[in-house]
């Protein structure tokens, strides 16, 4: 049975749910100026977001944050405050509801 399970094919469908996902969050590109580019990556957030942003030239990185307490972003951090510091373009941050 083990040799059914195939590690590749199981993260592609996981990669498109993803980005299917995605997807389905940003508006229609009649919508909205400019190109958006959405992509699925793995590694460590903050990292992926900005080699993302250097590899297509981004022009604005925009993301959504969860409200966390000041003793959490002290103690931990977050993907989006190593965004905002490292990033070599304009940030917009969208607050979550």
């Amino acid at each position: 049975m083990a040799a059914d399970f195939d590690v590749d094919r199981v993260r592609a469908a996981a990669e498109a749910e993803a980005l299917r996902r995605l997807r389905d969050l940003v508006p229609h590109p009649s919508q909205i100026p400019g190109t958006v580019s959405t992509a699925v990556e793995e590694g460590q957030p903050h990292r992926e977001v900005l080699r993302k942003a250097a590899d297509v030239n981004a022009d604005l990185i925009v993301m959504g944050v969860h409200g966390r307490g000041a003793v959490d972003l002290i103690v931990f951090g977050s993907t989006t405050h190593h965004v905002i510091r490292e990033a070599r373009c304009p940030v917009l941050i969208v607050r979550k509801a």
